[in-house]
């Protein structure tokens, strides 16, 4: 008797901002060390401190990497797709062994000259052992770091501009 494989969902989330799409993309890549709340989801914060900064190397083949209080990078992911300012995608292990990744696919959408629709998507819990506890705790995870963290700061740096 053969099993049905399980699937296990991707988290899907989606955020509005009234900015244009580069400005968007450039803020979730360019500046994430100024929204990633590093001092609750960071490697460093595990070990009670704070990271002294968190990179996404801008292109295609890219780390994404935490610089821990000592210097040191801690590895988060590798970036798989890299078309500003439409796409970034990534696989996604922080603080774990890249044999733990799953896949992030962040979307940028434009809806008029100056609204952008921001799309993302983790995926891959089934590639991991323990994929579909893991990904309950991605499920807040992501409202706290895209939808407060990231659309918080898009909007804060957009009315300073305007």
């Amino acid at each position: 008797m053969q099993m049905a494989a399980t699937s296990v969902e991707p988290i899907e989330k989606n955020l509005s901002l009234k900015v244009p799409r580069a400005f968007a993309f450039r803020i979730f890549t360019e500046e994430i060390h100024m929204w990633w709340p590093a001092e609750t989801h960071s490697v460093a914060a595990g070990q009670g401190g704070l990271p002294q900064g968190i990179v996404i190397e801008p292109q295609t083949g890219g780390r994404i990497y935490e610089v821990l209080p000592d210097g040191c990078h801690c590895d988060w992911g590798k970036v798989t797709d890299w078309q500003p300012p439409e796409r970034l995608s990534f696989i996604w292990h922080p603080g774990h062994p890249e044999t733990r990744a799953t896949i992030v696919h962040v979307d940028f959408i434009e809806v008029g000259a100056s609204e952008t629709q921001v799309r993302l998507r983790h995926e891959g819990w089934d590639q991991i052992e323990g994929g579909a506890e893991v990904r309950q705790q991605y499920v807040p995870g992501w409202d706290h770091v895209l939808l407060d963290c990231y659309g918080g700061a898009v909007r804060a740096h957009h009315q300073e501009q305007t």
